[in-house]
């Protein structure tokens, strides 16, 4: 039960950091943000 809850946890905080880093790389590159073109 307790790994269940662990891989739905992580499964759900694995899609929030792919979701934020695809918008991270989206944005257009700027002097402030080097890392816009990755």
């Amino acid at each position: 039960m307790l790994n269940t809850i662990a891989i739905m946890a992580g499964g759900a905080i694995g899609s929030l950091l792919r979701h934020l880093i695809f918008l991270l790389v989206q944005r257009p590159a700027g002097p402030g943000f080097p890392y816009g073109t990755l």
